[in-house]
This record gives structure tokens, C-alpha cells and sequence, in this order.
């Protein structure tokens, strides 16, 4: 039986709570990659090619409305966790 999508989202959800990984501590989901003026090519790219779903970031403002933000940790959302190349790089929500 097929895994159900909404389930995944929230056990990923869970994770990043559990994490702490919070807009203000320094998560930016991948909807907002297009946003940042560095690493947005590299961030952009880990989304299109590894369905990273967002980035835990030390982030410094340097400006008013600006932040430099560097990734730390990817986080990525994948259908099947038994494909061998992901199998050593997954980490199990069970």
C-alpha cells in the first residue's frame, strides 16, 4: 500500500519541531530559496535534484532587509526510502 502523502508531511513536520529547526532559529523553507542573494543557486539546486523541502541555515543580517544565510543541513522529503542510494543518508521518521 502506497504511503500516504499527508502523513509523510506531518512526521517531517514533527521532525523539524523536534529539531528546533524554526524560522527564527534559522530554517528556510525551499519556497523561499528564491529569495536569498547567497547560496541561492547551490540551495536551489539541492531542491530540484535531492527534493530538499528546506535548509537549516546560520543566518547574519547584513542590512535592513537583507540576510546572508548558509547551509548547515538539508532536509529532504523522499517517496521511497528503500532505494539503495538514499538508504545510507536517510534518516527514519519510525
Amino acid at each position: 500500500m502506497p504511503a500516504n502523502p499527508a502523513n509523510g508531511t506531518k512526521r517531517v513536520q514533527r521532525l523539524l519541531n523536534r529539531l528546533g529547526y524554526a524560522s527564527d532559529a534559522g530554517w528556510i523553507r525551499a519556497s523561499d530559496f528564491s529569495a536569498l542573494t547567497a547560496h541561492r543557486f547551490a540551495m536551489q539546486q539541492a531542491q530540484r535534484e535531492m527534493s530538499v523541502i528546506g535548509a537549516f541555515c546560520l543566518k547574519r543580517r547584513t542590512g535592513r532587509h537583507e540576510t546572508i544565510a548558509a547551509p548547515l543541513v538539508y532536509v529532504a522529503q523522499v517517496a521511497d526510502v528503500n532505494n539503495p542510494r538514499l538508504k545510507s543518508q536517510a534518516l527514519s521518521l519510525d
